[in-house]
């Protein structure tokens, strides 16, 4: 009888998180983003998409200035992507 050799399973490291929700692609966050804008549109909502430096994934906000607060990070100016 052959031996198969097992590998044992190695869980990835878990990501780092800044305590938002996170979407795994820019196009994911600008789904949810118009969702909600569609839901609260007696609100006038409007949401920006951006990624986040620190946990690598993608937000949203409200606000409307150039640099969004990650969780309370520092986000470097270069990383930041917002549409």
């Amino acid at each position: 009888m052959a031996k198969h050799k097992i590998k044992p399973f190695i869980p990835l490291p878990p990501r780092r998180s800044c305590g938002k929700v996170r979407y795994d692609s820019e196009r994911e966050a600008k789904l949810v983003a118009e969702q909600q804008e569609l839901i609260f549109t007696n609100n006038n909502l409007q949401l920006k998409v951006y990624h986040c430096p620190y946990c690598g994934g993608w937000h949203l906000t409200k606000r409307q200035d150039d640099v969004p607060n990650c969780g309370g990070m520092t986000p470097k100016a270069t990383g930041i992507v917002i549409n």
